[in-house]
């Protein structure tokens, strides 16, 4: 690593790199100053120099680094000159892209044109071929995962052709294309290194996920957990991490504790599903779904001694004979539902037929 560790993760890292996409899609420049107001940085001054810089070299370094694009921070410049500070000169000498004996001149108006390049709009032929292409890779190797190198060494001859693009530079352009795709939740880059194609629900028990990439299609409501013969231990063992990743989910959006109560006992909480698992297969990874619940609530729910109205109010049984179930019904008052994937009203009231409190 070139530049320290200051400012990625932060937010100040991700406001300016959306600025400087945005600059450069737009084939314009932006000034430092205006780049450090928009991210509440000094305007003016050592300060806004020291600290503007340090952000940017971080990001230019990432972007060579892990991404193989060129310098992002190239479309910024000093309003003085309306050219890059000496700063961006000397980490392109680090980063081996500004030879010796080569203009700084010339190097930057190449780095910025190269950038325009990389983030200029995508035209729809591009997105649309790359897409066929990671369909055409994904059955041919039969898996949702898929490598970059891989689908460069095996498509990119065909999206280049497809998209007329001989001569230009289709790495950088593929490389777009997938970040695009990330950002729209079509694609995304997992923790093995590779990228999952989640344009379509993905089925747990047929491809071997990481599970974060488990974890995201969950969250996108792109996981789907179907039936597992015995005879198949590959595909009942994907099937129980799935299961396994669902529970983990639900406790931590529950802030691990039961929706009803306040039995916190990792051993004692469900993910309790509202439809059922046998009878809504679609429904089984949708976390609006499952609530977390202790394992009183959960037989006592699963049995229909109470159920949820749409708006979540507590509906009891009226007539109970247990003391006990009682007494559990009494300190049930509420549902905390200020979660990120409360229970679905389709799904409650499918319950409520089921356990006979009617619509």
């Amino acid at each position: 690593m070139i530049v320290p560790d200051k400012y990625r993760g932060s937010t100040e890292y991700r406001s300016a790199c959306d600025e400087l996409i945005r600059v450069a899609r737009a084939g314009k420049t932006i000034y430092y100053s205006d780049l450090a107001n928009i991210l509440g940085l000094p305007t003016s001054g050592d300060q806004m120099r020291h600290e503007v810089s340090h952000l940017l070299g971080e990001i230019s370094e990432d972007e060579v680094t892990l991404h193989k694009r060129p310098m992002l921070s190239a479309v910024v410049v000093s309003r003085e000159n309306n050219r890059p500070g000496s700063g961006f000169y000397e980490l392109a000498r680090q980063l081996k892209k500004l030879t010796a004996g080569e203009a700084e001149e010339d190097f930057w108006v190449q780095e910025v044109n190269r950038v325009y390049t990389v983030w200029s709009p995508s035209s729809r032929p591009w997105r649309d071929a790359v897409i066929a292409a990671l369909h055409r890779y994904s059955a041919r190797h039969e898996t949702k995962t898929i490598t970059r190198q891989g689908l460069i060494a095996e498509e990119l001859a065909q999206i280049t052709s497809d998209t007329s693009s001989e001569g230009q530079t289709p790495e950088q352009t593929l490389s777009r294309i997938l970040q695009e795709l990330q950002d729209e939740k079509i694609l995304y880059f997992s923790s093995r290194g590779t990228y999952v194609l989640l344009d379509r629900p993905v089925e747990v028990e047929e491809d071997d996920l990481p599970d974060d990439a488990i974890d995201f299609a969950l969250e996108t409501k792109k996981l789907q957990l179907g039936n597992v013969e015995t005879s198949d231990p590959e595909g009942s063992t994907r099937l129980r991490r799935g299961q396994a990743r669902i529970r983990e989910l639900t406790l931590r959006y529950y802030d691990f504790r039961c929706g009803f109560c306040d039995v916190s006992d990792r051993a004692l909480l469900k993910a309790a599903h509202v439809s059922r698992w046998a009878d809504d297969p679609p429904a089984r990874g949708d976390l609006c779904n499952v609530v977390c619940m202790c394992s009183f609530h959960d037989v006592l729910f699963e049995h229909g001694y109470f159920a949820l109205a749409d708006d979540y109010r507590i509906l009891k049984r009226q007539i109970v004979a247990s003391v006990t179930i009682r007494r559990i019904l009494d300190i049930t008052e509420t549902l905390r539902a200020d979660t990120a994937y409360p229970p679905s009203p389709v799904f409650l009231r499918k319950h409520r037929i089921r356990t006979g409190f009617g619509v």
